[in-house]
């Protein structure tokens, strides 16, 4: 099939213009033209599924508990399960093809010798990978909302009285 996503028009945040194209039980593929960056004090968390974003269009950044990583076109963002985020947008729009597994999102195992690492035929050089940029702890009360999706791809809101990005460091 052809799916023509170019068709989808650019509207919204990158959560609410998220466009489920094919699923399945253990998978959903979607895209999202957002034309705008997350609100200010809203964010997400899935809480059922592992996610990879691939950027087709656009750059920006996506704000973690676990620092910011930057994206532009080309670029796959991977997102563990229960990672809260926000995205940025430097462009004024983006677009985005959505991976949403049950399954962590790894290498194939194809692509790695017995110690772990990327083969030289792998389509991706180690020296790439790129992790999140630590960022000063957001020490700040207020209102802040976390969409939560979770059961079957219900979202429900929490909201926090503090930054959800309170923490001083990770390990990893």
């Amino acid at each position: 099939y052809h799916i023509r996503t170019w068709r989808v028009p650019f509207a919204g945040d990158p959560l609410r213009a998220r466009l489920p194209l094919v699923y399945g039980p253990n998978t959903v593929l979607s895209v999202a033209k957002p034309s705008a960056g997350s609100p200010e004090r809203e964010f997400f968390r899935n809480g059922e599924k592992h996610e990879l974003y691939y950027v087709q269009e656009g750059s920006g950044a996506f704000h973690t508990e676990y620092g910011e990583v930057a994206f532009r076109q080309g670029h796959y963002v991977v997102l563990p399960k229960g990672v809260t985020y926000r995205v940025s947008l430097a462009s004024k729009t983006a677009w985005f093809l959505i991976l949403e597994s049950n399954s962590l999102i790894e290498f194939p195992p194809h692509y790695l010798n017995h110690a772990g690492q990327a083969k030289l035929m792998a389509p991706i050089i180690e020296t790439e990978i790129e992790l999140p940029k630590l960022r000063a702890a957001v020490d700040r009360r207020g209102e802040f909302e976390i969409l939560v999706k979770h059961g079957g791809g219900a979202i429900t809101r929490l909201t926090l009285g503090h930054h959800p990005f309170d923490l001083t460091g990770w390990e990893g």
